[in-house]
């Protein structure tokens, strides 16, 4: 009788994270690299290439057919559209990674952590490229932190910005710094201030601003001419009235946004007080309605759709290079000076060493 020849045992097929592991990389660079999708300055790209020869590391294709085209998909998550800038930011985000053949999916967040949190699951499962965070709240960090994410993330003016996120910014301190120094220039030292209640990354920096100017110039600082509120026009009318009761209202204000602005305007004018003859008025964001009111509002234009353009553009540095250094970029705003001041359109002359470009409208 002839023996039966031993089996030889199959070898257990390597595992992507084995192969992770001995190239000292996220799975999700493994997977990018043997995808052909990591950009060619990416370090990593020999170090996984070595190690998944030495384990004999063979891919699913078809998995990964499938992840490429999934991974075509970048979502933006807002807390609302109705923000000034919202469509101009996703405008200048979509042109650029549409040319790039990358799609969007936009979700909202409205500030709600269970709204967020479902999206999160959502785009997880869907296996989207990168993620954009446009105003998010602090709990999608809790969410990113509790799972990590294998995707590129850009956080837009956020309060506590994850440690693994790129960072988009405007110069708010030092636009609002300028937007006060341009009230006083017009001979005004109480100037009162009103921002949202629950203020993001762009709240802390108002606020910087504000206090800096004044110190800086030789204005007046008084608690009471701070005054916060919902960020919404109902929310600047009341915040409006809290300082229009006061015995001794100031006379110059800078007022967070444009919704916001309607609501001091609103009130203004039911008081009877008048733009700029009773109040000089500077929105510190810009939007298409403050040119068109009468007189013109004077206004910080924050550059949303460069914003847009300059998160798409970290995006895609990510996707070629996972390993890079976080960024941080901050965008410089641009003062409007229209009638809303008393000033005309003359242009104030810029402080010293400030990078803010001063513009001027009819």
């Amino acid at each position: 009788m002839t023996p039966l020849a031993a089996k030889t045992p199959t070898p257990t097929p390597a595992r992507i994270e084995q192969v992770a592991a001995r190239a000292g990389v996220s799975t999700a660079t493994v997977s990018r690299v043997l995808a052909g999708l990591a950009g060619p300055r990416s370090k990593a790209i020999q170090r996984v290439l070595e190690a998944a020869q030495a384990l004999h590391y063979e891919p699913n294709r078809v998995a990964q057919a499938l992840r490429i085209r999934r991974h075509k998909l970048v979502a933006v998550l807002c807390d609302h559209l109705y923000h000034t800038g919202a469509v101009e930011f996703v405008d200048g985000l979509s042109t650029v990674l549409h040319a790039q053949g990358y799609g969007l999916l936009l979700g909202l967040g409205q500030g709600n952590p269970a709204s967020e949190e479902k999206l999160l699951d959502q785009w997880r499962a869907e296996g989207v490229a990168g993620m954009v965070l446009w105003r998010a709240s602090d709990h999608v960090n809790v969410c990113m932190n509790r799972a990590p994410w294998a995707v590129g993330t850009v956080a837009i003016e956020p309060a506590h910005p994850s440690p693994r996120s790129d960072v988009v910014l405007c110069n708010r301190r030092e636009s609002t710094a300028e937007a006060l120094r341009h009230l006083l220039r017009l001979g005004h030292r109480r100037i009162g201030l009103i921002i949202p209640t629950n203020a993001d990354a762009g709240g802390a920096e108002y606020l910087a601003g504000y206090f800096e100017g004044l110190r800086a110039s030789g204005g007046h600082e008084m608690e009471d001419d701070i005054v916060t509120g919902e960020c919404s026009e109902a929310g600047g009318q009341q915040a409006m009235r809290t300082l229009l009761d006061q015995p001794d209202p100031p006379r110059a204000l800078l007022v967070s946004d444009g919704r916001m602005t309607l609501g001091v305007l609103r009130e203004s004018g039911e008081r009877g007080w008048r733009v700029p003859e009773d109040l000089a008025l500077v929105a510190l964001e810009d939007g298409p309605w403050l040119a068109g009111w009468r007189p013109a509002i004077t206004a910080i234009a924050c550059p949303w759709r460069e914003m847009g353009s300059k998160a798409a553009q970290l995006l895609l540095e990510r996707f070629g290079d996972p390993e890079r250094p976080v960024q941080r970029v901050v965008l410089a705003c641009r003062l409007v000076i229209r009638a809303s001041c008393g000033s005309g359109t003359s242009p104030a002359p810029a402080a010293p060493g400030l990078d803010l470009d001063i513009a001027t409208a009819d």
